[in-house]
């Protein structure tokens, strides 16, 4: 049995959002000495940036899986990745640390 199409696009839907987690998680680490320069601010407050992101992200995996029991899949995907979208251009677009 052969996969169809609402497969293969739930899968390629899937495998974007995860691509895009890590994606946003690696590319953080060459932007710090860019971010301190650009923001004048020390190591240690830009290490404050990845620990922040780092538990951020430990309290939003299990509450999703809380949630998974509650809504659906669909909505619970749909919502995260608007959310993550969301912090992510603010992020980009915020005037200062």
């Amino acid at each position: 049995m052969g996969l169809t199409r609402q497969d293969i696009v739930q899968m390629a839907v899937l495998l974007s959002g995860c691509l895009l987690v890590v994606l946003n998680y690696t590319l953080l680490a060459p932007a710090l000495p860019v971010i301190m320069r650009e923001m004048s601010v020390s190591e240690t407050e830009v290490q404050w940036l990845t620990s922040v992101y780092a538990m951020v992200e430990a309290i939003v995996i299990p509450m999703n899986a809380f949630l998974l029991g509650r809504i659906s899949v669909r909505k619970l995907f749909a919502g995260s990745f608007v959310l993550f979208a969301a912090a992510s251009l603010m992020a980009a677009v915020a005037p200062s640390f």
